[in-house]
């Protein structure tokens, strides 16, 4: 994971919607993110639901810039699909004697799978600028999600143990690549401190 600094984060700026089917606490797996911004006024625009939301990603200027951030909560023993391209997230789960996203102890164990499309189809930029930028931003985007969801966390607070793995999606070998992103934690907005 190379990180490198984004711009500051302003939580005033993130506008988040449930969609039918979620609220503020439930569901956790197949918790589904998209996450989409503007340039002009640099507010972002989150949705959580049952599956992304494809009127939010239809928008022309959307489906021009292909710079959204998908994600969604799956059980540490499935393996993700394509989310970006075909617009899914099927996936196969491994099979094993425990129940599927379950720890031996019986606790469910998480991974969040965050998609991002850096190249292929008609798409604005070129690759090599493009996975810049998202490198640049996607922390500010992990802060976006963990603050606007803070009441998942807060219900279940074990969540922010959770790692996150960011699935670059390019038809170049060089920007196509899977990497693991740190853990919820590592994205906590600090509480303010009145001076």
């Amino acid at each position: 994971m190379t990180q490198r600094k984004s711009p500051k984060f302003r939580p005033n700026k993130v506008h988040t919607v449930f969609l039918e089917g979620v609220n503020p606490s439930f569901p956790i797996e197949g918790r589904h993110y998209t996450l989409t911004h503007s340039d002009r006024t640099g507010d972002l625009y989150l949705s959580i639901g049952l599956t992304y939301n494809q009127v939010q990603l239809e928008r022309p200027y959307i489906r021009f810039m292909r710079d959204e951030v998908k994600g969604v909560w799956l059980a540490e023993s499935a393996k993700p699909g394509s989310a970006v391209d075909g617009g899914t997230d099927e996936f196969v789960t491994t099979s094993g004697t425990t129940v599927q996203g379950q720890r031996e102890d019986g606790e469910l164990s998480l991974v969040t799978h965050i998609y991002v499309h850096v190249s292929g189809g008609r798409v604005y930029g070129r690759a090599k600028q493009r996975d810049y930028a998202f490198q640049k931003e996607l922390p500010r985007a992990l802060r976006a999600i963990r603050h606007a969801d803070a009441y998942l966390f807060t219900a279940h607070p074990e969540l922010d143990e959770a790692s996150i793995v960011v699935h670059f999606e390019s038809d170049s070998e060089k920007y196509h690549r899977t990497e693991a992103w740190g853990r919820w934690k590592d994205y906590t907005i600090p509480l303010l401190r009145k001076r």
